[in-house]
């Protein structure tokens, strides 16, 4: 009896690597995401490391004679009260941050929950809570933030929720938008054919495929929040003097303009640094998660 030797195929070699890891990998190799994400880690380093390499107390008057301009011993100059302008914007950038972190949390984690509530289960539901965001929607954010803040009070609390609550229509409608396709998909009504309840559902079979946007969108909106923070501070309905918060900071060099522009000009090109970074990690994580986009 002899032995034939048969040539079997080689064995599929299946491809290990997570889907996180190949997200990540293709973020990489994004030069828009690479900009924008150095940009955020130095604005996050300087946030976190602005108390240990300010040279000087943010609220300390007198260090320099008023109106000093950038020297050696103040890089970015004084302010009106002596104060040094590099150590206050080294501040600023924690409580920018901040606010901006806390606003988008506000607003995601309520209009995640409401845009999947209104998409999953339709009906009235969907109606009421539908017209609810057309309301709101009918105001401009920052609009709309600012008539909360006059009705909650003036300070740095109010102003986070102001813009939390203002930024909850367009995180609804988006992840309505989202819900009402991924809820056609062949596996959710697999899903739901064997009994899975409905907090089943949405946890474990919706909300991961509705995550992508989420994450986009968000990062998006930590630069809006950043903005509409420093503009209601600047017209003194956000932090109050002499918190070193950009926009109380934009707003105290308004009349130097002429004589020390330098008091404006560095807050300014750090909310210019901080958004043109956000939106610039916001647009390439669309582009490596967004599948149409994908090679």
């Amino acid at each position: 009896m002899t032995t034939l030797d048969i040539a079997l195929p080689a064995p599929r070699r299946f491809n290990q690597e997570s889907q996180a890891l190949r997200t990540l990998r293709r973020l990489m190799r994004h030069r828009g995401a690479l900009i924008g994400g150095g940009m955020v880690v130095s604005i996050g380093l300087a946030a976190i490391l602005g108390p240990l390499l300010a040279p000087f107390d943010p609220a300390e008057m007198g260090v320099g004679a008023s109106l000093s301009p950038p020297s050696p011993a103040h890089f970015f100059g004084t302010d009106t009260f002596g104060r040094d302008i590099f150590s206050r914007v080294l501040h600023g950038a924690q409580l920018s941050l901040m606010v901006g972190l806390v606003a988008v949390v506000i607003e995601a984690t309520v209009g995640v929950l409401l845009g999947l509530i209104a998409g999953y289960y339709g009906g009235w539901i969907d109606g009421v809570l539908m017209r609810i965001i057309d309301v709101l929607l009918a105001f401009p954010g920052i609009l709309l933030a600012l008539a909360i803040v006059s009705v909650l009070g003036i300070s740095l609390t109010n102003l986070m929720i102001a813009v939390g609550i203002g930024g909850i229509p367009s995180f609804a409608r988006l992840i309505r938008g989202s819900t009402l396709t991924v809820k056609e998909n062949l596996y959710v009504t697999v899903a739901r054919s064997i009994g899975a309840g409905d907090a089943s559902m949405i946890t474990r079979h919706i909300l991961p495929n509705v995550a992508s946007p989420i994450i986009v969108y968000a990062t998006l909106r930590i630069a809006f929040a950043i903005i509409a923070t420093s503009s209601l501070s600047f017209l003194g309905l956000g932090a109050k003097p002499p918190s070193p918060e950009w926009g109380v900071m934009l707003s105290d060099g308004r009349e130097f303009l002429r004589i020390a522009p330098w008091v404006t000009t560095f807050p300014g090109l750090a909310i210019m640094f901080s958004v043109m970074g956000i939106n610039l990690l916001g647009d390439g994580l669309r582009d490596v998660l967004d599948p149409r986009l994908r090679v």
